[in-house]
């Protein structure tokens, strides 16, 4: 009810009146005959109800007192469809205009009543209000409301706010690290509050994720084709290389175990209301999913306080009784042995023993066990729902690299291909050495290409051709390019600049039964070193011995021939974009 200031209403006399009760304290309100009724209303500061005038409905007993829902100046009430409880709300409304000397605007409140209810019913609600009717759904805070099943309508608000944003930066200069972190801190929070509440259809996060794709990749439809997938490539990006955004089909998930933790821990009116509407009868854990449940009970998951599983799922005979709780196997702050041993067998009973009970003068507290703190945070929840490599710390910092011999009788080619962007020089750079590390050829040659790929890729072809033509067959070749070796070994690419080389590459390996392998670039000094310096210098050289080698290639050459070891420093790239 929407209320503003009259000059021809002043406030004569408090609500409050002897007798009389401020804030009620009974159940949903429904009449036996009539339809329930749901009257929203905006910046109304008292609810008054007498309580002998309001009929109850009988499905509502054992629900927690709840005639209205109040959120800053918004005020939902609940009512029965009966003419006394309709005349008595509006008696109600006129005595708190009367006392506060303001009006409720009608032309924004309306009445809600069940999608059958007969038209003579709501006509006379109509009169007897002079508010106007609405149907589900309605928005209310900005959130659908809605009853039976959810569509991909409710939602379009969420959407729209994501695209609202999103068109506001349309033409901006950004770069992907500030993409990133406008997805993560921006776009990423504004359906979070939604997502905290329900959870809308798949449709509608695969939908927010290809907005988030489009924006992070760019709205250029070629390039987005060029990607296959832009949307599974912008998660495999955001997810696995750890930039700090999620996929949106988590969040829900995770919310969801947010409102189980505080539906557990928390005693507010929503988990009352909750436990006794679906486990008046049951315990939380072995209750079922019905059809008709509120879509927010069918998000919960199980508890295991044990460690080792529910025990209604590890004794499905035992008794399961929701009245039995863990304090009743507590006397004088410790096990009741005696009582376990009635109800479980004995080698559970002696893992029941090293569980710590704490103190048994405070009242029991959940501990959330992910945190040392023993405090819920979706932090540490995201990894109980995403498949993500543990971080060793150590190769996260520095790993020890070296040349590896080929095996006995075998040729090992290293190659690669340098490419300096400001003056456009290209260095193609390789060495065959046998199962003992000594040389058998290197070359320098500089090149014309466009890109680093492409210089990987023709060192790669220059090798493998001069080992083909000169009569060498057992050999195998290493590249620090993992891109251009994963292309040669599928024989293909989507880069139509790099096709016909790779193609007619895989094609001479093929015929030679010769498999690409990546190294690392520390384990590579050799050819890059050769390649660096083909791009100085404006002839190609072969080198046939050791001593033929440039000066500065042949201390590197000496340490791989002795298998020694170089340290490589490996930084976490997801630390320049999360704080």
């Amino acid at each position: 009810m929407n209320s503003y200031s009259s000059s021809t209403s002043l406030p004569t006399n408090s609500l409050e009146q002897p007798g009389s009760n401020l804030i009620a304290d009974h159940s949903l309100y429904k009449s036996h005959e009539e339809p329930q009724v749901i009257s929203e209303g905006k910046q109304a500061k008292t609810y008054l109800r007498k309580k002998t005038l309001f009929q109850k409905g009988e499905e509502e007993v054992e629900c927690p007192p709840i005639n209205h829902l109040a959120y800053a100046d918004d005020i939902v009430i609940f009512s029965g469809g009966n003419s006394n409880s309709i005349n008595l709300i509006t008696n109600i409304r006129h005595s708190y205009e009367k006392s506060s000397g303001q009006k409720v605007n009608k032309d924004k409140s309306f009445f809600l009543t069940a999608p059958k209810t007969a038209v003579v019913r709501v006509n006379r609600i109509r009169n007897y209000t002079g508010f106007m009717d609405k149907e589900f759904s309605f928005t209310y805070l900005g959130r659908p409301i809605y009853i039976g099943r959810k569509t991909t309508v409710y939602f379009d608000g969420m959407v729209n706010s994501i695209v609202k944003k999103l068109n506001g930066w349309h033409g901006k200069l950004l770069s992907y690290g500030g993409k990133v972190i406008l997805i993560k801190n921006v776009l990423q929070a504004l359906p979070t509050y939604s997502l905290s509440v329900m959870c809308p259809p798949k449709a509608i996060l695969k939908l927010i994720e290809k907005h988030f794709a489009n924006f992070f990749w760019g709205y250029n439809r070629d390039q987005i084709s060029i990607t296959r997938d832009p949307g599974k490539n912008f998660v495999i990006l955001l997810t696995k290389e750890g930039l700090g955004s999620e996929e949106c089909k988590i969040l829900p998930i995770l919310l969801a175990t947010k409102r189980w933790w505080r539906f557990r821990t928390i005693p507010s009116l929503w988990a009352i209301f909750m436990n006794q509407k679906y486990y008046a009868r049951v315990h939380p854990l072995i209750k079922h999913n019905v059809s008709g449940n509120s879509h927010s009970w069918q998000k919960m998951i199980q508890d295991n306080w044990t460690g080792k599983g529910p025990l209604a799922s590890l004794y499905p005979n035992a008794n399961k009784s929701s009245k039995i709780l863990i304090k009743d196997f507590i006397q004088d702050g410790k096990w009741n042995i005696q009582r376990l041993k009635d109800l479980l067998q004995d080698e559970f009973i002696h893992h029941i023993e090293n569980i710590n009970i704490g103190r048994h003068d405070l009242p029991d507290q959940a501990f959330w066990d992910l945190t040392e703190m023993g405090k819920y945070s979706n932090k540490t929840a995201l990894h109980l729902f995403r498949d993500t490599k543990e971080k060793d710390q150590f190769l996260t910092k520095a790993i020890s690299v070296c040349w590896n011999k080929p095996k006995h009788g075998s040729i090992k080619v290293n190659t690669n291909g340098s490419f300096i962007h400001g003056n456009g020089k290209v260095g193609l750079g390789g060495v065959v050495r046998n199962d003992q590390g000594d040389l058998i050829m290197a070359f320098s040659i500089p090149s014309k290409c466009s890109s680093n790929n492409m210089a990987e890729a023709q060192a790669a072809m220059f090798g493998i051709n001069w080992y083909v033509q000169n009569g060498f067959s057992n050999f195998t070749i290493e590249l620090d390019s993992m891109l251009v070796m994963n292309m040669l070994k599928e024989g293909d690419t989507n880069n139509y600049r790099l096709k016909k080389i790779i193609k007619d590459t895989s094609q001479i390996m093929n015929q030679t039964n010769i498999s690409p392998m990546h190294c690392f670039r520390e384990a590579n000094e050799v050819g890059d070193s050769l390649a660096k310096l083909a791009t100085t210098n404006s002839e190609a050289k072969l080198y046939l011995s050791f001593q033929q080698l440039p000066k500065g290639t042949k201390g590197s050459f000496v340490l791989d021939k002795h298998q020694m070891i170089t340290v490589r420093l490996k930084y976490n790239k997801a630390n320049f974009f999360v704080s």
